[in-house]
C-alpha cells in the first residue's frame, strides 16, 4: 500500500499543475485580449471577472463540500451517503447555473452597468459576460465533477482534464481572436469551451466504471442517517463554506478596486490593475493546489478514524507552505520588475496607452 507521504506528493503535484493551468489561461486571456482587442477589452475582462468569481465560488463550494462528505462516507463504506452528496451537488449546481444563464441572457446589460461598465466598455463587457454566463451550468458542474473524481482516487485524471481544457482555451483564444477575428466574443467562447472539454475527458472515469459514486435521487434519503435533501445541502454548504469565502473574496476585492479605480483613473486604470490582479492569481494557484491535494487524504483519514494520518498530512502541507512562503518572499521583493515585464510584452502589439508606438 502506498505510504501517506507518497500519496500526498502525488495528489499535491497533480493539483498544483491543475491549479496553475487554470490560472494560466486567465493570464493568457489578459495577454490576448490586450493585444487583439485593446485596453478597453482588458477593462471589460476585469469587470466581468467578478461574475466569473461568483460562478467559480459556487462550483468550488459545492464540489469541495460534497467531495469531503463523499470521501468520509467512502472511507466508512457508506456508498449511499457518497451518492447522496453527489446527487445534491449536481441538482443544486446545475440549477444555480441555469439561473445565472438566464440572468446573462435577460439582464446582462444591467449587470455590466452594476459592475462599472460605461459607454466605452459597455459593448465589450456585455459580449464577454453574456457568452461566459451562458456556460455557467458547465462551469459549476465541472468544478463539482472534478472534485469528486479527485476524491475517488483519480487526481491524475482530474488534473489531466483540467490541464487539457485550459490548454484548449489558450489555443482557441489565439485562433478565435487573431486568425478568425472574433475579438471579445472569441475570448469568451474559448473560455466557455474549456469546462465542456474537461467534463468530456474526466467522464472516462465513469465510462471505465472506476467510479464509486453516481447520480441517484433515491440515495438522498437512504444515505447517511437518512438525511433529507435540505439537511444534506446544509451539510455540504457547511463543509464547503471556507472554499466559497476564499474564492468569492477575490471577486469582491476586484469589484471594489474596479469601482475605486474607475473614479480615480478611469478605464485605463482598471485595465492596468487587471494585469496585476491576474498575475497574482498565478501565484495563489500554487497554494490552492496544495490545499486541494491535501483535502482528499485528510477527508479519507478522518472517515477511517486514522487521526495519525490526518496529523501527518497536515504537517506535510504546513512544511511545504512554509517553504513556498519563503520563496515567494524573494519574488515579492521585485514587484515593479514583474509588472513591467508583462506591460512591456503587451506593448508589442497593443499598448495600454492606446498609441501605435511606445517610447517608454
Amino acid at each position: 500500500m502506498e505510504s501517506i507521504g507518497k500519496e500526498f506528493g502525488r495528489y499535491t503535484f497533480f493539483n498544483i499543475m491543475s491549479a496553475m493551468g487554470t490560472s494560466a489561461y486567465v493570464l493568457v486571456d489578459t495577454f490576448f485580449i490586450a493585444n487583439g482587442v485593446g485596453p478597453m477589452g482588458l477593462t471589460g475582462l476585469n469587470l466581468a471577472l467578478v461574475i466569473f468569481a461568483v460562478m467559480t465560488a459556487t462550483g468550488v463550494m459545492l464540489g469541495t463540500g460534497g467531495s469531503i462528505r463523499f470521501a468520509i462516507e467512502k472511507a466508512r463504506k457508506n456508498y449511499e451517503g457518497g451518492n447522496s452528496a453527489f446527487t445534491v451537488c449536481m441538482i443544486i449546481g446545475v440549477s444555480l447555473g441555469c439561473i445565472v444563464l438566464l440572468a446573462g441572457l435577460l439582464f446582462c446589460r444591467q449587470i455590466a452597468m452594476f459592475l462599472g461598465a460605461n459607454s466605452e466598455t459597455m459593448s465589450l463587457t456585455v459580449v464577454y459576460l453574456k457568452t461566459v454566463m451562458v456556460f455557467a451550468p458547465m462551469f459549476i458542474a465541472n468544478n463539482i465533477i472534478v472534485a469528486f473524481i479527485r476524491n475517488d482516487g483519480e487526481p491524475r485524471l482530474a488534473a489531466i482534464g483540467m490541464i487539457i481544457g485550459n490548454l484548449a482555451n489558450i489555443v482557441l483564444d489565439w485562433v478565435f481572436i487573431f486568425p478568425m477575428g472574433m475579438g471579445m466574443f472569441g475570448a469568451a467562447l474559448a473560455t466557455g469551451i474549456s469546462p465542456v472539454l474537461c467534463i468530456a475527458i474526466v467522464s472516462i472515469h465513469f465510462i471505465k466504471k472506476k467510479n464509486t459514486f453516481k447520480f441517484d435521487r433515491r440515495s438522498i434519503k437512504s444515505g447517511t442517517r437518512g438525511m433529507t435533501f435540505g439537511a444534506r445541502l446544509k451539510d455540504i454548504m457547511g463543509l464547503g463554506a471556507f472554499s466559497f469565502v476564499n474564492e468569492i473574496s477575490s471577486g469582491i476585492v476586484i469589484f471594489v478596486f474596479n469601482k475605486l479605480l474607475l473614479d480615480l483613473g478611469g478605464n485605463i486604470a482598471v485595465a492596468a490593475y487587471g494585469v496585476i490582479a491576474n498575475v497574482a492569481i498565478v501565484a495563489i494557484a500554487v497554494f490552492t493546489g496544495i490545499t486541494q491535494g491535501s483535502q482528499p487524504l485528510v477527508s479519507r483519514s478522518y472517515g477511517s478514524g486514522s487521526e495519525a494520518d490526518v496529523k501527518r498530512v497536515y504537517k506535510l502541507a504546513a512544511i511545504i507552505l512554509a517553504r513556498l512562503f519563503g520563496i515567494s518572499g524573494v519574488f515579492m521583493a521585485y514587484p515593479a520588475a514583474e509588472a513591467a515585464a508583462f506591460v512591456v510584452s503587451m506593448c508589442v502589439k497593443g499598448p495600454l496607452c492606446g498609441k501605435t508606438k511606445c517610447s517608454k
